[in-house]
C-alpha cells in the first residue's frame, strides 16, 4: 500500500511532468522546468507569471474568461474534484458543516463567513443531489479570486 505523500508526489509528477522532482509543490517550480507545453499553458491562463522579477507584479491579475472556463471545463479538473478531497470526505461520511468547512481551509485558508455559510446551506437546500451541490461549492471556491491570490 502506497503512501498519501506518495501517491500526492506521483500525482504531481502526472501533473507537472516527468522532469520535477518528486514532491514539488506548483509555486516552487520556475516556468522553464515544465517540459509538458500543456502545463506552462494552465499556469498563464491562471495567471502565474513568467518570474523576472522578484515581485508579484508580473502576474496577471485582470479579469479574463479564460481562468472559469478552464477551471469548468478541463478534464484533470473535474476529475480533481469529483474523486479528490470531497469523494474522500463524503466516503468518510463526513458532515455538510465538516465538508465545507475543510473545503473552505484547502482552497481559502480560511473559515466561511456568516454570508458565505448561508449561500452554502441555500444551495445545498435547493440541490436533489448532495454530492453535486457540494461539487459546486468547490468549483465555486476554486473560482475565486481569492483563491487565485492564495495558491
Amino acid at each position: 500500500m502506497t503512501s498519501k505523500a506518495s501517491r500526492s508526489s506521483a500525482t504531481r509528477r502526472r501533473w507537472f511532468g516527468p522532469d520535477v522532482p518528486a514532491g514539488s509543490t506548483a509555486v516552487e517550480l520556475a516556468p522553464n522546468r515544465f517540459s509538458q507545453p500543456a502545463v506552462s499553458n494552465v499556469f498563464r491562463i491562471l495567471g502565474r507569471g513568467d518570474r523576472k522579477s522578484l515581485c508579484d507584479c508580473d502576474r496577471a491579475t485582470g479579469p479574463s474568461i479564460r481562468q472559469p472556463i478552464y477551471l469548468m471545463s478541463d478534464p484533470r479538473v473535474i476529475e480533481k474534484i469529483s474523486s479528490g478531497r470531497l469523494a474522500r470526505l463524503l466516503n468518510d461520511g463526513a458532515t455538510d458543516a465538516a465538508i465545507v468547512e475543510e473545503i473552505s481551509l484547502a482552497t481559502l485558508t480560511r473559515l466561511p463567513d456568516d454570508a458565505e455559510r448561508d449561500a452554502v446551506w441555500r444551495h445545498l437546500a435547493e440541490s436533489a443531489d448532495r454530492r453535486a451541490a457540494l461539487a459546486d461549492v468547490v468549483w465555486a471556491l476554486v473560482n475565486t479570486r481569492e483563491f487565485a491570490t492564495n495558491h
